[in-house]
């Protein structure tokens, strides 16, 4: 049995985290293509985002109670358009004419195309796209593997080893 690291399962490629991946947002491939490049959406492999969202609520934190949908939303559509978004190739708008990319034509392109924000959300958070295998990788890899007679632990204990938070 060959031994797979830790890194080989959770790890990322660094570079494609920190300078963003190209996702097509269109039918077309090639030179022609809709797209978008963002970084990791993923707020321990990303700190910048999460810190974003925080400057961004501090005008909100003296409202009592929650903030509604919609300004969440906005929040985050802001966040992403500042740190996630980094590039576009080929976004044009109905008369034809090439968007320059910024972030405030990012926000309006979110904000009027809210499913164009989901879709590339899930792109940004998607692993696969950053080099590190998705949970459907790891179940299909272990559907084609022979199982092993050990734990990951130790034979003898099944239980993880005692933690060292003492």
């Amino acid at each position: 049995m060959s031994k797979k690291s830790i890194a080989a399962k959770w790890g990322r490629d660094k570079s494609k985290v920190d300078d963003g991946v190209w996702i097509n947002c269109d039918e077309f491939d090639g030179d022609e293509a809709f797209q978008l490049k963002v970084r990791y959406l993923k707020i321990a492999s990303n700190p910048d985002y999460a810190k974003c969202v925080t400057k961004l609520t501090k005008p909100y934190r003296r409202q009592s109670g929650e903030l509604s949908y919609e300004v969440q939303t906005r929040i985050a559509m802001k966040a992403f358009c500042r740190i996630i978004l980094v590039d576009w190739k080929n976004a044009y708008n109905d008369e034809g004419e090439l968007i320059p990319f910024n972030e405030e034509n990012g926000y309006q392109l979110m904000e009027s195309l809210p499913d164009l924000y989901e879709f590339i959300s899930t792109e940004a958070s998607d692993p696969n796209n950053f080099g590190m295998p998705s949970e459907k990788d790891e179940e299909d890899a272990a559907k084609n593997s022979v199982p092993s007679s050990s734990t990951s632990w130790s034979s003898e204990a099944q239980t993880p080893p005692p933690s060292s938070d003492n």
